[in-house]
């Protein structure tokens, strides 16, 4: 065998394919980098972490107020205030789309599924609020 035989050579498009896909793969890694590095430069970090009354840090997810509870008071004076108990809503207004409704009570249905209002142009208001389950 010779060395020109073109079984043992690459043929040219073989060659061309294959730095195409090469340079394909190389774009995809450095666009990849690239926006994983600027992804992380924005992330804002995580707030301060609050100190309960023992003086022991928490999560901010965990602070979560129950009827009654001490608050600070938002003046920042110093001084602790009752937290005041839940509410139910009674309407809501969104005023970007001239929107105002009462909003209707709604549960679960036969099915365990959530009612919607019996008025299609009423907004609702689910009563128990989030299940856990």
């Amino acid at each position: 065998m010779n060395s020109s035989d073109p079984i043992d050579e690459p043929s040219a498009s073989h060659r061309r394919r294959t730095f195409v896909l090469t340079a394909a793969v190389t774009a995809l890694l450095l666009t990849g980098g690239l926006l994983l590095g600027l992804g992380i430069g924005r992330q804002q970090p995580a707030p301060p972490a609050a100190e309960n009354k023992a003086g022991a840090a928490e999560s901010p997810a965990v602070r979560t107020p129950s009827v009654g509870a001490e608050t600070p008071s938002p003046s920042g004076g110093g001084q602790r205030t009752d937290a005041l108990p839940a509410s139910r809503p009674l309407s809501i207004t969104i005023p970007a789309i001239d929107v105002t409704s009462s909003l209707e009570d709604l549960g679960l249905g036969k099915n365990r599924a959530m009612e919607t209002p019996r008025d299609p142009d009423k907004a609702g208001w689910y009563t128990p609020g989030p299940i856990q389950t």
